[in-house]
């Protein structure tokens, strides 16, 4: 599978944030710079509305519509742009990816 481009950029996040990056990190043992980008990555796969309702940029009064949609989608197995089966193909490659760097700096 062809790699795809990535990009780097530095980001400032408040320390709860970083402790719950440490502990997703001991939890499942993924780099941490992948669970940010797995996060980066769902982030972006949202759908316009609940993006800016993430970033507080829509009324309290949308923002509980928004939820009650969004969970009524996610009942119905709707919702994301993207299938579960491919995120985890595209999560499989990346490990497998880190796993063989890994064994080549070994």
């Amino acid at each position: 599978m062809a790699r795809r481009p990535r990009y780097n950029m530095q980001v400032e996040i408040p320390e709860s944030a970083r402790q719950s990056i440490d502990k997703l990190h001991e939890q499942t043992g993924l780099p941490k710079v992948q669970l940010v980008a797995r996060l980066f990555e769902w982030f972006a796969d949202q759908d316009e509305f609940l993006q800016l309702s993430m970033l507080n940029m829509v009324s309290p009064e949308l923002q509980q519509d928004v939820a009650k949609m969004k969970l009524e989608q996610m009942a119905r197995g709707e919702g994301t742009r993207r299938t579960i089966a491919k995120i985890s193909s595209e999560q499989k490659d990346g490990d497998d990816a880190i796993r063989k760097r890994n064994r080549k700096a070994s």
